[in-house]
């Protein structure tokens, strides 16, 4: 089996709901639907997040990136993904061209599974986990307003709540309370801080504000690159830490396991070089005595079944993984809307991902793209700088991520992409 055309497709679905975090404000998702076919008739589909604009930059590397892929047996894979990084890759940042190649990626192991028969997860390790566990990322809104949405999750059966920090510890504090009120001691929470603040403050805040709480843990407190501070973090509070922008690479993951900076390894199977850079990551921190969870940038239906196949197979992936797909209103795969089985996913039992395109939706959010422009996870945030009384890091505050240096880089009417009422 060769590998004989590559075709790219840049669509845009709008969320249900607002996507409120630290550093955006975002109304849907924006994503690459590649789709590789081979001589032998099969084709393998992949799905390239576009986490910030332009969309057009992603299709650009997936396009260039195509002709070094031409003639190949997917079940070279390793050799593959390492000469599109060499030839392609290369010389951009390293979490740009693991997103844009991530579809390209997906799709050649989607070949390999269709080739042999076999579902993904079959070949990247076997079943571990029947089912899949995932958190909800409780709304950014008023107390009341969260605790609501908290008791509903928890009364679907969800396990894990995720919340985010939004630059306000006394809005923190009062959105935990209600929470932790509504639905009682035994739910799991998470705190995510996006890098927010100095190790010292961190500390500070965390165990005087935060350990009554009860938090299953705290996400990236301090800056990606200060393993340093992450580790004093982790050994001056009682919550477990994890680590996500520091471990956002595969070589970031494995700097931030041997400096012991976090409890917990948040692994990114896009900029972590794919899936078997995901797989290869896991095996780092499970050498390590570490759990790991998956990431979410906000996915279709072709990224959300890649991180079930990754979660069923990965014997370390013992807590609650991200996800966004409940922000979803629709998809691009035929039937629709994947479903949650209280809050859970079972891996597909048929070849390769296990979902297939759904053409008329591939055409009907191609052309919403093209109308309106992107909807981008990282878009402008209406919560910056909304009245934190610690120090920040500067270079880390949603002030230096948003303005007219990112919306420049959004076509002029993207804001105007129509985003359904839940």
């Amino acid at each position: 089996m060769k590998i004989t055309e590559c075709v790219s497709t840049i669509v845009t679905v709008p969320f249900s709901k607002r996507y409120r975090w630290r550093v955006a404000d975002s109304g849907g998702i924006t994503a690459v639907i590649v789709e590789l076919r081979a001589d032998n008739g099969l084709v393998g589909i992949g799905e390239s997040p576009c986490d910030f604009p332009p969309a057009e930059a992603f299709k650009a590397l997936i396009d260039a990136s195509a002709s070094a892929i031409a003639g190949e047996d997917p079940f070279d894979h390793e050799r593959i993904y390492k000469k599109l990084l060499g030839h392609h890759g290369l010389y951009y940042d390293r979490v740009f061209a693991g997103l844009a190649l991530s579809g390209l990626d997906l799709a050649i192991w989607d070949l390999m599974g269709k080739a042999v028969g076999q579902p993904l997860y079959k070949l990247i390790g076997g079943g571990f986990y029947a089912l899949v566990p995932f958190v909800c990322i409780v709304p950014a809104e008023e107390p009341e307003a969260m605790a609501e949405s908290a008791r509903k999750a928890v009364s679907e059966g969800c396990r894990t709540l995720y919340l985010k920090y939004c630059d306000d510890e006394d809005d923190l504090i009062a959105r935990l309370e209600a929470i932790r009120g509504a639905v009682g001691p035994r739910a799991r929470i998470r705190v995510d801080f996006n890098q927010a603040l100095s190790p010292g403050f961190a500390v500070k805040f965390i165990s005087k504000e935060l350990e009554r709480f009860d938090l299953e843990a705290v996400e990236q407190p301090c800056g990606e690159e200060d393993l340093d501070g992450m580790r004093h973090i982790r050994e001056s509070i009682s919550i477990p830490v994890i680590a996500d922008e520091s471990a956002k690479t595969f070589y970031h993951a494995f700097n931030a396991i041997r400096a012991q900076a976090a409890d917990i390894i948040q692994v990114d199977h896009y900029t972590s070089d794919g899936i078997w850079g995901a797989r290869k990551v896991s095996g780092m921190a499970e050498a390590a005595g570490l759990p790991v969870v998956f990431h979410s940038l906000g996915e279709l239906g072709l990224n959300y079944m890649k991180t079930v196949h990754l979660g069923a197979a990965t014997p370390n992936a013992t807590l609650d993984h991200q996800t966004l797909y409940d922000y979803n209103s629709d998809d691009v795969i035929l039937g629709g809307l994947l479903k949650f089985d209280r809050w859970r996913m079972s891996p597909p039992s048929k070849p390769g991902l296990g979902v297939d395109l759904d053409k008329n939706k591939i055409e009907q959010y191609a052309a919403l793209y093209r109308a309106h422009g992107g909807l981008y996870v990282t878009q402008s945030s209406s919560l910056a700088g909304s009245g934190s009384s610690i120090p920040l890091i500067s270079a880390r505050t949603s002030r230096s991520w948003t303005g007219d240096g990112v919306q420049s880089s959004v076509r002029p009417n993207a804001s105007s992409a129509p985003v359904p009422e839940k």
